[in-house]
């Protein structure tokens, strides 16, 4: 199984953080997705996967949980089981701690330079027991996958349904489809030449449904799909039903 380090360089930008979130949720607050695009190369933590591990928290930012929006806890940190968790008094100061907490799990370094500590957890986590997002399971999130679903941590990673595996199918959902339109030089939305009509008009009812997005798909008819760009059909034809 491929892992995703937690530390790196974002790979997205703000205004695709916030497009792919206001498609779910208008209301969204944009400065919660820049704040993570500003804070995180402090720590270097990968601010957009942090960003989207607060998609899988709080429900596209409209909790209904523990935790409120006016918490500005953007993470869960504290909340268990009817307690409300850790409250910060602006946004920035939420995304910084959940930042610190992740850098807690991933590394065994010491804050930054100039930094000041806002996680209150920070001193809980066994540093660096976590340098990879899919290693969170049972750690930042307990157990991490669904009992009522799977009998066991390996069987929920086999379904790549564990918690830090539901964070990178979000992630890769927003490169997908966020992903910025061809130049006119360069696109070609059409089938390739020679293509059967029976194989158009399958693919067309694919994105007729909304299961496929992205134009590079027709280009490659011929060829299987990855897994995730799988996860992802699956996932939102089980959405319509």
């Amino acid at each position: 199984m491929d892992k995703h380090p937690i530390m790196g360089n974002q790979q997205t930008t703000a205004d695709r953080m916030i497009q792919f979130v206001k498609k779910v949720n208008p209301s969204f607050n944009p400065l919660i997705a820049q704040s993570f695009h500003q804070i995180s190369p402090k720590y270097g933590v990968r601010g957009d996967l942090a960003f989207c591990q607060s998609i899988h928290e709080t429900n596209w930012f409209r909790y209904g949980g523990d935790v409120q929006p006016a918490q500005n806890n953007f993470a869960g940190i504290g909340a268990t089981g009817g307690v409300r968790g850790a409250s910060f008094p602006t946004v920035a100061a939420g995304v910084t701690a959940q930042i610190q907490h992740l850098y807690a799990y991933a590394t065994n370094q010491p804050l930054p330079p100039g930094e000041a500590l806002i996680d209150p957890r920070f001193d809980l986590v066994n540093r660096g027991s976590a340098p990879y997002w899919e290693d969170l399971s049972g750690k930042w999130a307990v157990p991490g996958y669904d009992r009522k679903k799977y009998s066991s941590l390996d069987q929920a990673q086999q379904a790549g349904a564990t918690y830090g595996q539901q964070i990178i199918q979000l992630y890769e959902r927003m490169v997908e489809q966020t992903a910025p339109a061809p130049s006119p030089t360069q696109q070609d939305p059409s089938y390739p030449a020679n293509t059967p009509l029976w194989k158009k008009e399958a693919v067309d009812w694919m994105y007729d449904l909304g299961l496929l997005s992205h134009p590079m798909w027709k280009q490659k008819i011929e060829e299987p799909l990855p897994l995730w760009a799988e996860a992802v059909v699956l996932k939102r034809f089980t959405e319509r039903k």
